[in-house]
């Protein structure tokens, strides 16, 4: 059998001063010798302060004591009390570390509920000192909570990379063939690296087995004996630690318990001296409602015993958050009154809107509920009991309410526009401004160009606005956030850009067109309306986009193609091309279906049933129509563009061919 290696790392493992499995009275001589020299400085501080000489010195005929008096009193103890109590002294060390006092330890070791025996590898005061003395065996690192008790050690994570080796260097230093039956039987633990637990083991011990293996190799009757000797002895090892580790979850899990219920007795404490403050009101709204607002508020979520100073000092700070959430309280019962109010209004404005075509512009109940003449009705007192017949007399007005509060809207368009209030506009705004294809604006919510009238059905201006201060998206258990959305939510959303802040006027974007219109066109861009536009039916090639072909763009995708790719650049530096003829007839073809001979219809995902209002692509629109409303010959009337459909992007992103490609296909389309 060859001889095994010598680990140069292993040689330069530092060996601890102290070995973990001979610690006898020699144990624990770092921490106390700690301990010893700060109870000396705080006796010099207590005699400069003037402490009496009389009071010093009382327990220094304690040793002398007859050894069964001291030892009674002494298994009172637990097992770290009487720890400490062998550090105070020499005296007191030889005596308690003596083999007469191992009935003491014993006692003291039965005085830890199910705590396992002490096992046979260990000593009574070693298995104290392991089981209870939170301190790295090392260096002494304080709190070290977790106990390596297939090791009988505790030790940090640094010592731990520090005293310990993986298993690749134990192989390269035992013999090769019974490495893996030796490796059993030396003391292990698991080292957390970075992605999953690591088995690493004792390098001191290591180091022994290596030696004692040495002058075995070769005997093999011997060399087994050996290992079947260490095997048993691991074996009772392994059992105690089983034991140990089960005690400690007990311990952790009892630690636990004991802490939720000093944290349990705090806030019934805290919730005793509230209702007596006249919250009781507060206190099971919020425990009912939300009960993260109380219980887990900094003063109360605490394990600290509640005592007449603490109370005094976040007494104030609790009173100042009860009124809070009593305003609270008072507007979720105000909430609960207004939301049946706005229901019956909700209910009324979708019957009524389902008179009309999708495509008219209509109120939403949030717009509905906003006016004044329903919004006063909704806001009257609580006790007051409002059913559908108190609005029975504003539902007949909402025609004319209707026509106020689109005017008003148009109102704003226009002063966006102009950038300053209309004049004479007492009969209505004069939307001519609107209907030029100047005209653009920016949704601030999902970055989006909007043209008119697209902008009136816009679904951003009604959606809820998550970034409205009411509505803290960092606290969404606030009483603000939690009365905002609910009355949002119960309205399917908001009235139309309620605050003003959702759209703003698009200037590039108008400038771009502007420049297209007359550059490009060659038409007046201060009367060419967006019907007149759609009306040319025009394709245009980008001349400045990559050698892979330009790309075929109708006007409005041709502005939103500048803005999204060549921003900055001057339109009459795109060198854009229109097609006329035979290359406007190609382009036409090159966005058509597979299989069909019509041109794909622009934002083919936003076309709707006129009879039931299902969105589909065009295509299968049409085959839903057949098929669910029995329509063979399906005509225009039958389906409708979602009036807030995206007509300016490109619904199809295709190169335009050149050279040899392009009069072949020109002459196939002629």
């Amino acid at each position: 059998m060859a001889e095994p290696r010598r680990s140069t790392r292993l040689k330069a493992v530092p060996k601890p001063s102290v070995d973990a499995n001979e610690k006898d009275t020699k144990d624990a001589n770092n921490a106390p010798e700690s301990n010893r020299s700060r109870k000396k400085k705080r006796t010099g501080a207590a005699v400069a302060k003037g402490m009496s000489r009389k009071r010093q010195g009382r327990l220094q005929l304690l040793p002398e004591m007859p050894l069964d008096i001291l030892f009674e009193i002494f298994g009172q103890l637990m097992p770290m009390d009487l720890l400490r109590l062998s550090w105070t002294s020499k005296t007191l060390r030889s005596t308690l570390m003596s083999r007469s006092a191992r009935s003491v330890w014993k006692q003291v070791l039965g005085n830890v509920p199910d705590l396992p025996p002490c096992p046979s590898d260990l000593t009574e005061a070693q298995y104290a000192l392991l089981a209870f003395y939170p301190h790295c065996y090392y260096c002494g690192t304080p709190s070290v909570q977790t106990i390596a008790w297939y090791a009988r050690v505790r030790s940090c994570k640094k010592c731990l990379k520090k005293y310990f080796v993986d298993a690749s260097e134990c192989f390269d230093m035992l013999p090769e063939d019974v490495a893996d039956r030796l490796l059993d039987t030396v003391k292990w633990t698991n080292m957390l690296s970075k992605r999953y637990d690591e088995t690493v083991y004792l390098a001191s011990e290591i180091l022994q087995v290596t030696e004692e293996v040495s002058p075995l190799v070769g005997n093999e009757s011997a060399l087994s004996e050996y290992i079947t000797r260490r095997e048993a002895q691991f074996q009772i090892i392994s059992g105690h630690a089983l034991l140990a580790f089960e005690w400690q979850d007990q311990q952790t899990a009892k630690r636990k318990e004991q802490r939720q219920e000093a944290y349990n007795t705090r806030a019934l404490a805290i919730s005793d001296r509230l209702e007596g403050l006249g919250y009781s009101e507060e206190l099971l709204f919020a425990l009912t409602r939300s009960p993260e607002i109380f219980i887990d508020d900094p003063l109360v979520n605490q394990p600290k015993e509640l005592t007449e100073r603490i109370w005094n000092n976040i007494k104030a700070p609790l009173i100042s958050k009860m009124e809070v959430l009593r305003k609270f309280r008072i507007n979720i019962r105000r909430t609960e009154v207004l939301i049946p109010r706005q229901t019956i209004v909700k209910q009324f404005v979708q019957s009524y809107v389902e008179t009309f075509l999708p495509t008219r512009f209509s109120p939403s109940p949030a717009d509905v509920c906003n006016m004044k003449p329903f919004k006063d009705i909704i806001e009257l007192p609580s006790d007051v009991d409002v059913t559908f017949d108190d609005f029975m007399p504003i539902f007949e007005q909402l025609p004319e309410l209707e026509t106020q509060w689109r005017q008003g809207i148009e109102r704003r368009l226009v002063r966006l526009v102009k950038g300053a209030p209309s004049d004479n506009d007492t009969d209505g705004p004069d939307t001519a401004c609107l209907d030029l294809a100047t005209t653009w604006f920016d949704c601030h919510i999902c970055h989006d160009i909007i043209s008119y009238p697209r902008v009136l059905f816009h679904k951003c201006m009604t959606a809820i606005d998550r970034r409205h201060p009411k509505c803290d998206v960092d606290s969404p258990h606030s009483p603000e956030c939690i009365i905002f959305c609910r009355q949002r939510e119960t309205l399917g959303g908001e009235p139309w850009d309620v605050d003003g802040t959702k759209l703003t006027y698009h200037q590039e974007a108008s400038n771009l067109t502007r420049d297209f219109i007359l550059d490009v066109c060659g038409m007046d861009p201060e009367v060419t309306t967006l019907k007149d536009m759609d009306a040319l039916d025009h394709r245009f090639l980008c001349g400045i986009c990559p050698a892979n072909g330009p790309r075929v763009a109708t006007w409005a995708s041709a502005i939103w193609h500048m803005l999204r790719y060549h921003r900055g650049t001057a339109v009459k530096d795109h060198d854009w091309a229109i097609l006329f003829g035979r290359r406007k007839i190609l382009a036409k073809m090159l966005v058509r279906d597979d299989d069909s001979d019509e041109e794909v219809k622009p934002c083919s995902s936003y076309w709707c049933c006129s009879r039931c209002r299902t969105m589909r692509n065009f295509r299968n629109l049409a085959l839903h129509i057949r098929e669910v409303h029995g329509v063979e010959d399906v005509q225009p009337t039958d389906y409708y563009l979602y009036p807030d459909a995206p007509t300016h992007r490109p619904f199809r992103n295709v190169a335009f061919p050149d050279g040899e490609e392009l009069e072949a296909l020109l002459e196939w389309v002629e």
